[in-house]
């Protein structure tokens, strides 16, 4: 499961194109993560900012993460 899916399953209003990388916030947010390296949070553009957004929403959560949230 993404991390994508879970907040999609949790809080599927959350889950909307509207927001970079089509999810308000970020995994930590939600305890999905305990602590993220957020790249999107560097001076990057829009562009690159919406593409690192969606690869990070994008990855397999661990399997302890999944059980811990679930």
């Amino acid at each position: 499961m993404t991390f994508k899916e879970k907040l999609q399953q949790e809080h599927p209003v959350l889950v909307n194109e509207k927001w970079q990388g089509g999810c308000n916030g970020c995994p930590e947010t939600y305890g999905y993560e305990a602590e993220s390296d957020c790249l999107a949070l560097d001076d990057v553009t829009d562009e690159d900012r919406e593409r690192l957004c969606a690869e990070c929403w994008d990855r397999e959560m661990p399997e302890e993460e999944k059980g811990e949230n679930e």
